[in-house]
């Protein structure tokens, strides 16, 4: 059988405060390190978070002009026509969107509006009861036919063009 002595330790009151003013010494050195860290992780992390804002600022700011552009084409192609107010809208979009795409993108928005002015033209020329059956009329149809054909295809050239301005990437 083994006897355990117990010894017992004399702390004094000084030295237990100066042991407690060590550890603070020691704690408070490593705390500055700790709370740069913490003050660094927050501040990148408040950086990520404004670039994501950023980034879905700017998709919905373009997906207001892809959508205009969207409502423009199916209207000529439902109404096989086009008004000031339909073209008025859309110039509006495309001028507060103008500087959020490259200058492809600027030239295909100003294609289509240009189409929709050639468009508009035709349209009124043949209302115009002056103009009567003949040679000036039926090249005046046909031109519309082309115009109304190209909008036909810009509905998919369009998506295709704007396509990489809507991929969400991580």
């Amino acid at each position: 059988m083994t006897i355990k002595r117990m010894t017992t330790i004399n702390v004094s009151s000084t030295n237990m405060g100066a042991l407690v003013e060590n550890f603070l010494t020691i704690l408070s050195g490593f705390l500055v390190p700790v709370i740069a860290g913490i003050t660094t992780y927050i501040a990148y992390r408040q950086y990520k978070i404004d670039k994501d804002k950023f980034r879905w600022d700017l998709y919905d700011r373009r997906m207001e002009t892809f959508q205009s552009l969207m409502r423009l084409i199916e209207y000529v192609m439902r109404e096989a026509r086009i008004n000031n107010e339909e073209l008025n809208k859309f110039a509006v979009a495309i001028d507060k969107g103008s500087f959020l795409f490259d200058s492809k993108i600027n030239d295909h928005l100003s294609e289509v509006r240009n189409k929709c002015f050639s468009l508009r033209k035709c349209g009124r020329k043949l209302e115009d009861k002056r103009l009567g059956i003949g040679i000036e009329r039926n090249k005046l149809a046909e031109e519309e036919e082309k115009i109304l054909l190209w909008f036909c295809g810009e509905y998919k050239e369009s998506k295709r063009l704007f396509e990489r301005y809507f991929k969400i990437e991580k």
